[in-house]
């Protein structure tokens, strides 16, 4: 896929891993669109970008609120050619505290929702979209990056299984191949 003129969204575009994204694909001459729970710090990183970029805020645990932000790029660029997910956040969430009491289930609903519902929420509703794209040359309508992952030797690193375990889970969902919509790996690393 050639990627100067499409559209690229990029979920946890606000920092980290996310911003370096969607700087790589600015500089490819993509647009791009900075989706981020921070509304302020994805403006304000769009505006930095250039008039290639739009930041726009959501909850991606929210499905209006994703919704919300689709339209948006819609609106703005005509559609979405390819998602990137490097949203979610990493927590020690042992099974019993220092006190010895059970840990709450609610911090590891809250981990669960963010990384992996909420980066469903994004993957589904870029899919759809790209459904309706015309067909490149080799019938793709969009891609869709789950994750960049991590090579296996890197995986120790405290964070990258965060990674690695997500990217498995995901791996679970086929967007749609059959109709143009594919998804596909990223290795970061060298």
């Amino acid at each position: 896929m050639e990627i100067q003129g499409k559209t690229v969204l990029v979920a946890g575009a606000t920092s980290g891993l996310g911003l370096g994204v969607a700087r790589h694909f600015i500089e490819r001459r993509a647009n791009v669109v900075l989706l981020g729970r921070r509304a302020e710090l994805a403006q304000k990183h769009a505006t930095d970008l250039g008039s290639r970029a739009l930041g726009v805020g959501a909850d991606i645990t929210d499905p209006k609120q994703v919704e919300a932000a689709i339209e948006a790029a819609i609106d703005r660029f005509g559609t979405i050619d390819i998602n990137v997910n490097t949203a979610g956040y990493i927590v020690a969430l042992p099974l019993v505290t220092a006190e010895g009491t059970a840990t709450q289930v609610s911090e590891f609903s809250r981990l669960m929702n963010t990384n992996v519902i909420g980066t469903f929420n994004v993957m589904s509703q870029s899919a759809a979209v790209m459904l309706n794209n015309a067909p490149g040359e080799d019938g793709e309508r969009g891609v869709i990056l789950p994750e960049p992952s991590a090579p296996r030797q890197a995986r120790r690193v405290r964070g990258v299984r965060r990674a690695h375990r997500r990217e498995r889970l995901l791996q679970r969902i086929q967007p749609a191949p059959r109709r143009g919509v594919s998804h596909r790996p990223v290795v970061p690393f060298k």
